[in-house]
């Protein structure tokens, strides 16, 4: 990876939106995804330290609980999936991938069209074994306590995670 100083530059804007976003700013979490992506398409930046920082801030976005930013983290991970095939990290591409689905069937469940559409398009071209294990992950949340939001994650186990 490269130097994440390099990468985000300090240009005025970028500086702004990552300011807002450290501040919980879900506009500006979602704002930052855009630009990493832009930096990985058009100025073509390191695409495994992009994929890192978008998913990041698509995570941060996504908790916030709107449908359209959790639709943006779903196609990053798919993103990033194929992006980690393309360099032989396997394990991280599956991981992804497998999240994305899930992530998209969820939305799709949820009445979201576009996900839907996403979700057909990318279990057509997915193996069935990607598929089904996709099926069998489920949203588990973790306590915070002190009255923060609990932390959610995706996971095929049965059982939950307590916070250690």
């Amino acid at each position: 990876m490269s130097d994440p100083n390099e990468y985000m530059s300090v240009e005025p804007a970028a500086a702004d939106i990552l300011v807002r976003a450290a501040k919980g700013d879900s506009e500006a979490q979602a704002e930052l995804v855009d630009l990493c992506l832009y930096k990985i398409d058009v100025e073509q930046r390191s695409p495994s330290l992009g994929y890192a920082m978008a998913e990041l801030a698509a995570r941060l976005a996504a908790a916030h609980g709107d449908i359209r930013n959790r639709l943006r983290l779903a196609h990053v991970l798919i993103r990033a999936s194929a992006h980690a095939y393309g360099v032989g990290a396997f394990e991280d591409g599956a991981s992804h991938h497998a999240e994305a689905i899930a992530l998209f069937n969820e939305l799709a469940d949820e009445g979201d069209e576009e996900a839907a559409h996403a979700l057909n398009a990318i279990v057509e071209a997915s193996p069935p074994e990607m598929v089904a294990f996709a099926g069998k992950l489920k949203r588990r949340s973790v306590p915070q306590g002190g009255g923060e939001s609990p932390v959610t994650y995706w996971s095929d186990r049965a059982d939950t995670c307590t916070k250690g």
